[in-house]
Order: structure tokens, then C-alpha cells, then sequence
């Protein structure tokens, strides 16, 4: 077993900040380059052959393997040969320099202040001569050099979030950089050497590991790591040894498998507002936020992976479609003009396929927009294989009000639904004009964020939510062209996106609200009418019951079906993978939050539910409460209007046994409700063995009690 200690006395300075420090192993020797010097170190004693007293050295590169070592004091470079310890060449410079780093025996790099430059120099005959210069959007903080595909790369970290890669012969002969935003603080890299990668130091550490494509992300299994080294011995198995400044801990071991978290980049220089793959045509259809005005570009599905061809920017460019001054791109929607709509994705011929983007004017004087517009656009793929797919206007339409979203009408031939402010109006296509037509309006809410489509049979449903009425459900008489709501939430909740998929007879609406709470509404597929009898039945307004409740504690912008599992990108069917916990009984639903964060519920069975909520309580109980509140305190709902116990302030005393049985009573209408916190329960594998077994202990109890109770469900018993 391998151990560290730490040294109470060493020949090495310590007073002083170490730049660099390697072992030369022929002369068993270590060099150290402080704040003040070269100290090389033998026998036990230290002696400074080279001092920098007036200016100092600022940064410091060595190499054992090449003999070279580079330092900077201030805008002066000088290059060391480690055998003879002399000066070979020194340089002046205009700017300071911000890092370095030796490329070869007789090259190094040097970034700039200023001017942003990063230079390639190479020493010949005792001269420093500038190879290559390439100018980043921010000054380089660090630098490494790595081999892939022995290919040298040059990769830079920049002050302002972004890193700089390109291969030294490119550099040579003049070409640019690419950048690709990492993160928003200065990026500190740290070469990994064996694994061709860099360690992207930091709160949240990223493994980049270069490829053919750019490079990809991985990470590490702990936070804060503010220095690295390499540790190197035949008779050592570990390599690196990690500082975690914030648990104040070393991590030594070697990394024994790299992987990858996405696949490539493509920088936009641009906030992308909407993004929807189109599998009809593999392509990918995106609005980039611009000044004035939105742009539409359209990328074919094998461009991202060759995201780093320099020639695509300028392509997208020549490609693209802007909007008109002041208009925003609001929604895409793939449809079939004048199609059956039996199914989401259609069967009609390629002439009939269009997408759908819809619009918004904006102004900073308008709190909404009163005017917008649909397009209708088709895709006309290239006669060669190397020719592009472009968008073509088929046509357009104005309407009235702020349009937010859109869906196709399920089994209603040729019919499209659009959220206009609280409204949904229906549309028809006519194929003599070749335009759609208004036909049905309903009013619901205040703002119609988002619709969508229920395939049932052949009866036609919608699901409609509001940025301040919840979720409706909505049935559409095909016979007659009418509609009307035949199921609500009766809470007045703050909506932005949702997801609906079926469990049997029963449809689920899961969506998050403006408390940054998620909710999933249930409503059962029997009770709904069928479209044949939908002209006679008389359909009272229901009430969608809450079957599951918790606190996320960030509000939902985006919700959808489907899952983080590897699955094809023209694969239409939302994968379950049944084969991560079993029980899984059901679609899974990805969600972004405002504050960049993703995630993913999973619907699971009642007896994964069990043991899963069970071992969730027993977690908890050992996690020490915060601000003297629980974890099952912090998942309670909120709502407006929402009272609070005595029990929530323990500095207020209530005797009366009434009263506080009417607060714990109102408590448990805000109590989380059917959801397991899956980031909680994996903390169970962090905690030590015997802390585990007592956890196990106290899941196992608490199912025992379950089955033996047989007057609370399973939302209420917990």
C-alpha cells in the first residue's frame, strides 16, 4: 500500500511560492524555480544558481526529459539548459508575460498581457526567433502541449471562460485559433500527459480529452481541486495526486477510465433560443437571439460532428434566414399540410411536409406583443450529397396577439392549435389557396405557454398550460369544429412547460410552477369520451387531481419526454431504461431549470417506490439538518397564501392541543408527496459501512411498518 507523509524539514525553500519543480534523474538532482530564483537541490542541500531579486520570476516551465527550462521575469524571458545551467538565449518583449510553456527541445510558448497574443519561439544559435502568433478573444492564463494523434496540440486557457486549441503546424502557417466556452472564470489547465487530456482546475473540475472532432468533457468524483502533480516511479501504480482545497484532502490514484459526456461543440457567438431536430430530413433547425432581430439557421445532422471544420461559420452564415427588425422566433413545429394527424410524426408524402416557425414582434414599450406571425417553410435537400439543405417560404400568416406555441390537432385531418395571450385557436388548411384559415377560439387562461397533443384512438385531446391557470385539458369535436375544457387545475399555479405521457388508463401532466414546485396531475383515459359519441355525451368540467408533489427549489423552463440514456438521435421513441433500477414502468421526463441546471424524473412501480422512499427517510435521518430544519422540510410545496405551523419556529409555543392539530392537518396538503429525491438517496453510497448497515436497518423497519399499516397510502404514510 502506497503512503504520503509530509515532511517536517526538506532542502527546499518553502518561504517562497514554487513555479516549477522536476527531478533530473541522470544527475539526481531536483530543480526547484521559486518567486526568487532556480534552486537546485542534491544531497540534502539546496543553492540558488540563478536569482531574479529585482523583478522576480511570475511563471516557469521545466522539462527533465528535453533538459530546458523557461522562466519569465516580468517582459523578459530567458531559456536554461539544465545539464550546463547556463543561459542559453533571453528574450525581451513588449508585454508581460501572462504563461508559458516548452514545446520542444528548442521551442516554447509564451502568452501575453494586452495584447492578447500567444507566440511560438524556437532557439537557434543562441537566438530566440518568433515561429508563430495567433490572437485570443482574452489573455492565455495557462497552456499545455499535447500529442494527439502525434499531432502536437497547443490548448489555452483564457481569462474570460474560453479555451484556444490548435495544432502547432497550424500555427506555423498563420491560422486561427478555436475557442469554445468552458465555464465563466479564468480557465487554469493542468496536463494529464498519458491520457492525451487537460485538467480544467477549479469548484467543478473537467477532464478535456482532445479528438479528431475538438475534444470532450468528462469530470472527476470530487469538487474544488486547486493543484495537481504527476507522480512518476516504475514502482508506483498511481500517477496523480489531486489537492481538494475545499475538503482540505488529497486524492492520490490514477485515472483508469475517461468517459465522455457530449460529443462536440459548435460555437454560435450567440444566445440559441430554440433548437428542434427534424428527423423527416436529419436536420436541425435553430433561432440565434441576434440585436435587433432573430436568425434561423438550419444544420445537417452530421455537421456536428464536424463542428470544427473552420469553413462551417461561414457557411451557416450564407445559409441562414433573419427575421424582420424586432422579431422573435417563439416556437418550431414540424406538420404535415393538410394531413390526417393520426400521429405525431405523419406519413405523407415529402412535398407535403413543412415546419412551422412562429413569431413575435417585440418592443421595450409593449409588456406583450400584439402582433406575430407563422411561416410555413419546406426543406429542399441539395441534387449532390455535398450540397446543403435549404429552407424555402412556403407562406405566411399574421395574427392578433402574442403567439407562444403550437401543436398539430390529433385525429382532425389538416388542423393546427396556437396559443395566442390566453387563448387556443384552431386553424385549417386549405389546400385550393394554399393557406391556413381561422376557424375555433377558446379562452382558458392569461398566457398559453405551451400545448400539446394527446393521441388517443380516434378522439382528439389537447393539453394546454398557463403562465397563471395551471393545465387544462381540452376536447376537440371533430364533427363539429368546437371546443371545450372538460378537466382543470382547480390551483392557481404558474406554468412554462410540461410533459404528458400514459400509465395504463391513466394520463399524467407533469410540469413545474413559478413556486419552484413540481407537480404531476393525473387523468384517467376511461373517463374521457370518444370521438364517435362526443356530439351526443354531455361533458362536465373536471377536476385533475394532484397525485405527486415536491419542492425543486428552482423554477422549470423546459420539460419534456426523454431521457440522458445513449439512444440514437433519429430515434423517435423515448427509450426506458428498464435496466437502470427495475420497476421503472414508464417514460422518462427531462426538465431544464433557470438557473442552467437539468434533471430527470422517472415513474417507477409501488414497490420500487417503497424501497426507494424508505431508504430516502433513512438517509435523511443521518444527514445533519440544516438551519435546524430536515431534508423533508425543505421538499414541502409552496403556495400563496401558504400558513405555517408553530412547529416551523421553535421559539413559539402554542398549548392548545386544537389548534395545532388543525396546523399539522393544514401541513400536510404542502407535504412532498409520491417523489423520491434520487440525489439524496445516492448519497448513501458515500457514507461509511457501518453507517450503511444502520441506514438498511432503518429502511427495513420502515417497510415493515408500511405493510403492516393498512390505512395510509403510500403518498401519505412517509
Amino acid at each position: 500500500m502506497t503512503t504520503i507523509k509530509e515532511l517536517s524539514e526538506s532542502p527546499f525553500d518553502k518561504s517562497k511560492v514554487t513555479l516549477s519543480l522536476v527531478y533530473v534523474s541522470e544527475r539526481n538532482t531536483f530543480v526547484q524555480v521559486t518567486s526568487v530564483g532556480v534552486n537546485f537541490v542534491k544531497g540534502g542541500k539546496g543553492v540558488y544558481i540563478i536569482c531574479k531579486n529585482e523583478f522576480g520570476i511570475q511563471h516557469a516551465s521545466a522539462d527533465a526529459n528535453l533538459r530546458l527550462l523557461v522562466f519569465s521575469s516580468s517582459r523578459f524571458v530567458s531559456v536554461v539548459d539544465l545539464n550546463t545551467h547556463h543561459t542559453r538565449a533571453s528574450l525581451e518583449l513588449d508585454n508581460e508575460v501572462s504563461c508559458l510553456v516548452i514545446s520542444s527541445s528548442q521551442g516554447f510558448v509564451i502568452g501575453e498581457w494586452n495584447s492578447g497574443a500567444v507566440c511560438l519561439y524556437e532557439v537557434q544559435d543562441g537566438e530566440i526567433l518568433l515561429k508563430g502568433r495567433i490572437f485570443c478573444s482574452a489573455t492565455s492564463c495557462s497552456m499545455c502541449i499535447l500529442s494527439h494523434l502525434h499531432t502536437p496540440r497547443l490548448v489555452v486557457g483564457l481569462l474570460n471562460g474560453y479555451i484556444a486549441d490548435i495544432s502547432l503546424e497550424a500555427m506555423l502557417m498563420g491560422s486561427a485559433a478555436r475557442e469554445t466556452l468552458i465555464r465563466m472564470q479564468p480557465v487554469q489547465l493542468f496536463n494529464l500527459e498519458s491520457h492525451n487530456a487537460v485538467l480544467c482546475l477549479g469548484e467543478v473540475p473537467l477532464i478535456i480529452i482532445l479528438c479528431d472532432t475538438g475534444f470532450q468533457l468528462t469530470g472527476i468524483d470530487f469538487n474544488d481541486v486547486a493543484a495537481c502533480a504527476i507522480i512518476e516511479g516504475s514502482h508506483i501504480s498511481s500517477k496523480y495526486i489531486f489537492l481538494s482545497q475545499s475538503e482540505n484532502s488529497l486524492a492520490f490514484g490514477n485515472i483508469v477510465d475517461l468517459k465522455k459526456l457530449n460529443s462536440c461543440f459548435l460555437g454560435l457567438k450567440a444566445t440559441v433560443t430554440r433548437v428542434k431536430y427534424i428527423a423527416w430530413w436529419n436536420v436541425f433547425v435553430m433561432s440565434v437571439r441576434r440585436n435587433e432581430k432573430d436568425q434561423i439557421l438550419l444544420l445537417m445532422g452530421h455537421e456536428l460532428a464536424n463542428s470544427w471544420v473552420p469553413q462551417n461559420e461561414l457557411l451557416i452564415e450564407l445559409f441562414s434566414i433573419e427575421l424582420l427588425g424586432n422579431e422573435r422566433c417563439v416556437f418550431f413545429e414540424t406538420v404535415v399540410l393538410g394531413g390526417s394527424n393520426e400521429s405525431p410524426n405523419g406519413n405523407e408524402a415529402d412535398k407535403d411536409k413543412a415546419i412551422l416557425l412562429g413569431t413575435t414582434f417585440a418592443f421595450p414599450d409593449e409588456q406583450l406583443p400584439r402582433s406575430s406571425r407563422f411561416i410555413w417553410y419546406s426543406v429542399e435537400q441539395g441534387k449532390l450529397i455535398s450540397e446543403r439543405p435549404q429552407l424555402r417560404q412556403i407562406g405566411s400568416k399574421d395574427v392578433e396577439g402574442a403567439l407562444q406555441c403550437c401543436c398539430i390537432v390529433p385525429n382532425y385531418v389538416g388542423r393546427i392549435a396556437l396559443g395566442v395571450n390566453g387563448c387556443i385557436a384552431l386553424y385549417s388548411w386549405n389546400a385550393a389557396d394554399s393557406v391556413f384559415v381561422a376557424e375555433e377560439t377558446i379562452c382558458i387562461g392569461t398566457i398559453v405557454t405551451r400545448v400539446l397533443p394527446i393521441f388517443q384512438g380516434d378522439a382528439s385531446y389537447m393539453v394546454a398550460f398557463d403562465a397563471r391557470h395551471s393545465c387544462f385539458f381540452i376536447q376537440v369535436d371533430t364533427f363539429q369544429g368546437s371546443l371545450e375544457i372538460v378537466a382543470r387545475d382547480s390551483e392557481p399555479r404558474g406554468v412554462m412547460d410540461g410533459a404528458v405521457f400514459q400509465l395504463g388508463n391513466i394520463y399524467n401532466i407533469c410540469f413545474g410552477d413559478d413556486y419552484y414546485n413540481f407537480f404531476c396531475l393525473s387523468r384517467g383515459a376511461s373517463t374521457l369520451p370518444s370521438a364517435s359519441n362526443a356530439t351526443s355525451a354531455t361533458v362536465s368540467s373536471g377536476k385533475l387531481e394532484t397525485s405527486a408533489q415536491y419542492h425543486l427549489g428552482d423554477m422549470v423552463t423546459a420539460m419534456q419526454l426523454g431521457s440522458f440514456a445513449p439512444c440514437s438521435v433519429t430515434n423517435i421513441a423515448v427509450p426506458i431504461p428498464t435496466t437502470l433500477i427495475p420497476g421503472i414502468c414508464g417514460p422518462q421526463v427531462v426538465f431544464g431549470t433557470s438557473h442552467g441546471a437539468f434533471g430527470t424524473i422517472t415513474p417507477v412501480s409501488n414497490e420500487t417506490y417503497l424501497l426507494l422512499k424508505a431508504l430516502e427517510v433513512a438517509v435523511s435521518s443521518v444527514v445533519p439538518a440544516l438551519g435546524g430544519f430536515e431534508h423533508v422540510t425543505y421538499r414541502e410545496v409552496l403556495r400563496a397564501g401558504q400558513e405555517r405551523g408553530y412547529s416551523r419556529n421553535a421559539s413559539f409555543e402554542n398549548a392548545n392541543v386544537v389548534s395545532s392539530g388543525v396546523f399539522d392537518k393544514r401541513r400536510k396538503r404542502y407535504l412532498s408527496r409520491c417523489v423520491c429525491s434520487g440525489d439524496l438517496i445516492e448519497s448513501f453510497l458515500t457514507f461509511s459501512q457501518t453507517i450503511q448497515q444502520r441506514i438498511l436497518r432503518e429502511a427495513e423497519s420502515r417497510i415493515k411498518s408500511c405493510y403492516f399499516s393498512m390505512n395510509s397510502s403510500l403518498g401519505e404514510f412517509f
